[in-house]
């Protein structure tokens, strides 16, 4: 079982001394039976029953502390296991390339690390319940072995033989549970058109109309595949009631009739046999459960195998190298290129190569129509996206895996499909009043503020999101800003804000811009115009002469 790996795996000597107090606990348990049969008999005789009164307080009291503890320590054990995976997983995510994240998806990544660990999680009393209980019937087994050979035989037969069933039963109800598994995913992606294309739903009944079935037909779906599992496991669990009810025929009414002996002890071997009927029901309602976390623990183990498969070889940030490139003199490009490709490796579409240098305190807007490859080469850039093909150098020295940190850390941006963070992420010792300051610039005052390390609100409009992600930007004060079409959904008071108050007061501060644009009546306050063809670069020396 994965979820007995993952322990052994993660928490070697822990597990161990819950082990032994989960034996213990089985072994008091065991114990108590025998006791209780014991007094039963010194009953019947009006023997003294005083010893067996101690015996029972003292087994008792194992019993209570080594369950109570043995369950605790696991339920801490297997958290704090399922802690240190979330926390692994994000630090693989957050050094992960650009393009493992954008295939594996947001919807894959959060249900993986949230949906599965929780479902771990949730099932983890059960399970380790489930394991004492199955410690408890070995020692119960062997007080039946004790009483009686024959009847130890008859129920381990019987049970060999239910397993046997059982587990051949199942296989077909894992591969159910696999299949819920991803029907629930497609659920969850029908229900993000809904969500995420609201408004496009809103405006058009009938594409409406077509999602909300798709919706209903994977929701029907997803009923039909959670009935078929829990009517089979309602048939397991009546099965083990079957089973468990024909065990005790066979030891009330035939065993009796083949061991000439086997009268004096049918009575205790009764009551043992009623006393195990509770493990089994634990043990057998648990199976799915186990089922559904080894399922979960797969899948998270399936996207770590992604993960490291494709995890870039990078130092380590150094705080004391971080800003090693600010005094930079010249960024170049010679020969690069870069090449989208589908599962068999064929290229769908290409950038470069291309050859340009960006000096420092240049402002270069780079133009060219949709699809022709401009985020691409940001990206490119950015070493977000690795190199097909040629280097990318910094005043002559080359950037590499172990340079590409501190090299990135030039650079602040705010791409078309950026995210808004609700605080500023990266400084220690925020300036609220210069925060402020900007917010009232951007004509925000009134619609958010930042109080007590962060926005108080981030649900606005995109051009105003657009201008907050700026104020982050701002405040990061690195020595290379880009921006990804930011003035596309300004109006006209902020675009022209944009360009002749903003970018000329970074430039100013010698800052470093590149700026995706369409926005030709401004692009005089360039240094340098680049375009963009299918993923060729042109640059245009005499921006006063270029026409769109």
């Amino acid at each position: 079982m994965l979820l007995l790996k993952l322990l052994k795996k993660e928490a070697p000597k822990n597990w161990r001394k819950i082990l032994f107090m989960a034996i213990a606990s089985g072994i008091a348990n065991g114990a108590l039976l025998a006791i209780i049969n014991n007094g039963s008999s010194a009953a019947s005789n009006d023997e003294s029953k005083g010893l067996l009164l101690v015996l029972f307080t003292i087994a008792m009291g194992i019993f209570i502390v080594a369950k109570k503890w043995s369950l605790t320590q696991s339920t801490k054990l297997i958290e704090n296991i399922l802690r240190d995976l979330r926390i692994r997983f994000a630090d693989k995510i957050r050094k992960s390339e650009l393009q493992i994240v954008e295939n594996l998806g947001k919807g894959e990544v959060f249900t993986k690390v949230s949906q599965e660990t929780n479902q771990i999680s949730q099932s983890s009393i059960l399970i380790a319940n489930a394991c004492q209980e199955s410690i408890m019937l070995c020692f119960c087994l062997l007080y039946i072995a004790f009483l009686s050979f024959a009847a130890f035989f008859v129920t381990i037969g019987s049970m060999a033989i239910a397993i046997y069933i059982y587990f051949i039963h199942q296989k077909g109800l894992e591969e159910d549970m696999n299949e819920l598994t991803n029907q629930e995913g497609q659920l969850l992606d029908s229900l993000s058109h809904l969500i995420d294309g609201f408004k496009e739903v809103r405006i058009n009944s009938n594409k409406s109309d077509d999602v909300f079935k798709t919706f209903t037909q994977k929701t029907l779906a997803t009923e039909d595949s959670k009935i078929n599992i829990n009517v089979k496991i309602a048939t397991d669990i009546m099965f083990s009631h079957v089973f468990f009810y024909f065990l005790i025929a066979v030891i009330v009414f035939l065993l009796p009739q083949f061991v000439p002996t086997y009268n004096d002890v049918v009575l205790k071997l009764t009551a043992a046999l009623l006393f195990i009927v509770g493990p089994l029901e634990m043990i057998v309602a648990c199976i799915p459960v186990m089922t559904r976390s080894n399922l979960a623990l797969n899948n998270l183990f399936k996207l770590e195998k992604i993960l490291d498969k494709n995890l870039p070889i990078e130092d380590e940030p150094n705080p004391a190298t971080l800003e090693k490139y600010f005094d930079f003199k010249e960024i170049d490009f010679k020969e690069v290129s870069f090449s989208y490709r589908d599962n068999l490796g064929e290229s769908l579409f290409s950038v470069g190569p291309f050859d340009f240098n960006i000096k420092r305190g240049d402002t270069i807007f780079i133009i060219g129509g949709n699809g022709s490859g401009k985020s691409t080469v940001l990206k490119v850039l950015l070493g977000l996206y690795n190199r097909d093909n040629g280097s990318l150098s910094i005043d002559n020295q080359i950037i590499n895996n172990h340079s590409l940190t501190p090299f990135r850390n030039l650079f602040s941006t705010i791409f078309t499909d950026f995210h808004l963070f609700d605080k500023i992420y990266g400084i220690k010792d925020v300036d609220e009043e210069k925060i402020n300051r900007l917010i009232d610039e951007m004509d925000l005052t009134g619609k958010t503020s930042f109080k007590d390390g962060r926005f108080t609100n981030t649900h606005l409009s995109t051009g105003q999101k657009k201008r907050l992600a700026l104020i982050i930007a701002l405040m990061e004060d690195k020595p290379v800003y880009i921006f990804d079409e930011w003035a596309a959904d300004q109006d006209p008071h902020f675009r022209k804000h944009f360009y002749e108050t903003i970018l000329k007061q970074l430039k100013s501060d010698g800052k470093t811009i590149l700026a995706v644009t369409h926005d030709d009546h401004y692009f005089h306050h360039a240094d340098r115009i680049i375009k963009l063809d299918y993923g060729t670069v042109q640059e245009i020396k005499d921006r006063n002469d270029f026409k769109v």
